[in-house]
């Protein structure tokens, strides 16, 4: 009972420390499929963002709110 009660704790931290330990892999130009219309004035493309990946993934990561990530991807992406 208590080993497996040891062992729960121990997978529910391995998955949260996974969770943690993610990276989104940036760059100073966009490396997949990017909207025709995007901003000249982009510096900073996120490249390695999958359909899995939330949006409070993305704010916490990169400091940033909902406000600012929906104001700066193009209106054609489903992001919300």
């Amino acid at each position: 009972m208590i080993f497996s009660q040891v062992l729960s704790l121990a997978l529910l931290g391995s998955v949260n420390a996974a969770t943690l330990g993610k990276r989104f892999s940036s760059g100073g130009f966009a490396t997949g499929e990017k909207d025709p219309n995007v901003s000249s004035g982009c510096t900073c493309w996120a490249n390695s963002i999958k359909l899995t990946d939330t949006c409070a993934a993305l704010e916490s990561y990169y400091g940033i709110t909902i406000a600012q990530l929906v104001s700066w991807v193009s209106r054609k992406s489903p992001i919300i």
